[in-house]
């Protein structure tokens, strides 16, 4: 049971050293997750990570190796697909072309039976949640990649799910429609009140769309985090090189003082850091991300800064990326928002650079 606040949420999904192998080779190892009723939550990582496996063992399309997983309070032990409360929208939508809108969406509810008044208003409640009522008459081949989306969502959703399964359902669509979509989701989520368990490798799409991010990799979860926090402070080398940019310095635990943990860098840098040590010894790696930097003194916590001189500069539109070489050569990344208010430093300019001591993460450096 997993508590939020004050209040304890029976999860409505649950899986407990899930393990799961292929012949000799094992791709999940002690798998311990608990998913709340209307969240969204997304199974991020590379290729190959286990989060499509990890997708269809929920699914009931593999069967779990060893460990437990229950849906909605039921042991999903021997249950198939087509009997657990759950679907799913995959990459490619699977569509019928024969079929216009209104037909696509109310298959599934004619599957079960379902004639008449009342397949008509649950199919037209729905394509009123996706916005598509006024296309109900078109066939499939007549929507943009975008409108085929949204109807193999509501062909998914107007059968009440407890959960949504969605595996890189965007993958297809270019980027525009991709971050269009995902605002949709994020409406029709709202409208529906599913629980959405979302499959991507795009940081993005989770941070975008996730009220909790799980992070895996070769098989394991690595933390599980709402995305800011996991941005803000991940746990593990993997976590902060994956989410986003970020610069790491390979130091070295050298003491404790009020402010927490004093790390000498081989950057010749010093970060005092508000973390406890990591377990597996005095070697850490100290991660902060380009945008925690600052040439300001007043952004930083008026202590901690270093000098250095302006290598290259990337300018995007709203951000600027600069290259700053220390002293000793060793470079740092550094991102810093468009703003008329101050001048920014050119090429070649001598410059120190400032953070806050909140803002820099501790590692293990395994």
């Amino acid at each position: 049971m997993r508590t939020d606040g004050m209040l304890a949420v029976t999860p409505i999904i649950e899986i407990t050293a899930g393990q799961k192998s292929f012949g000799s080779m094992q791709v999940l190892h002690d798998i311990d997750l608990a998913i709340t009723p209307g969240e969204i939550v997304t199974l991020l990582g590379p290729s190959g990570c286990g989060k499509t496996t990890l997708m269809r063992l929920i699914a009931g399309f593999e069967d779990m190796s060893g460990g437990g997983l229950r849906i909605d309070g039921r042991d999903m032990k021997g249950i198939a697909p087509e009997h657990r409360p759950v679907n799913m929208v995959f990459q490619r939508y699977a569509l019928f072309p024969h079929l216009d809108v209104f037909e696509n969406v109310a298959f599934g509810l004619k599957v079960k039976g379902l004639r008449g008044g009342e397949l008509r208003e649950r199919v037209q409640r729905m394509l009123k949640i996706v916005q598509l009522d006024n296309l109900a008459n078109r066939y499939i081949d007549e929507l943009s990649g975008g409108q085929c989306q949204r109807v193999a969502l509501a062909r998914a959703l107007v059968n009440e799910p407890k959960v949504l399964l969605l595996d890189e359902p965007l993958a297809a669509l270019d980027l525009k429609i991709r971050q269009l979509m995902l605002e949709e989701m994020k409406r029709i989520h709202a409208e529906t009140k599913a629980t959405f368990v979302y499959v991507t490798h795009d940081q993005d799409e989770a941070m975008i769309l996730s009220d909790r991010i799980v992070l895996m990799d070769r098989g394991r979860i690595v933390q599980v985090d709402r995305p800011e926090v996991m941005y803000a402070h991940p746990r593990t080398l993997f976590a902060a090189k994956f989410l986003g940019e970020t610069n790491l310095f390979e130091g070295r635990i050298v003491g404790e003082g009020p402010e927490g943990l004093v790390v000498h860098t081989e950057g010749g840098v010093t970060f005092t850091v508000r973390a406890e040590a990591p377990s597996r010894g005095p070697e850490v790696v100290v991660s902060i991300r380009p945008e925690s930097f600052s040439f300001d003194p007043a952004t930083g916590d008026g202590r901690h800064s270093v000098s250095g001189r302006v290598e290259d500069i990337v300018f995007t539109g709203s951000r600027s990326f600069y290259t700053v070489a220390l002293q000793n050569q060793r470079r740092i990344r550094v991102q810093v928002q468009r703003s008329a208010k101050h001048r920014m430093p050119a090429r070649g300019a001598e410059v120190a650079l400032f953070w806050d001591h909140d803002d820099v993460a501790v590692l293990p450096i395994n």
